[in-house]
């Protein structure tokens, strides 16, 4: 019987270990995608300040 809920409890840390990966993994899709958004905006602006010289 202590068999099974150390089993389970090591499945539940599991799970919500696999949960807490999945949102980070989704936040640092997300945060990537932003960096990358503002990185193309400031390439941008540099490229038109680099045009007047």
């Amino acid at each position: 019987m202590a068999e099974k809920l150390a089993t389970s409890a090591l499945d539940q840390r599991r799970s919500t270990s696999a949960d807490e990966l999945a949102l980070l993994d989704a936040e640092n899709k997300r945060l990537r995608q932003l960096l990358a958004n503002q990185l193309r905006a400031q390439n941008a602006e540099l490229k038109k300040m680099l045009e007047r010289f």
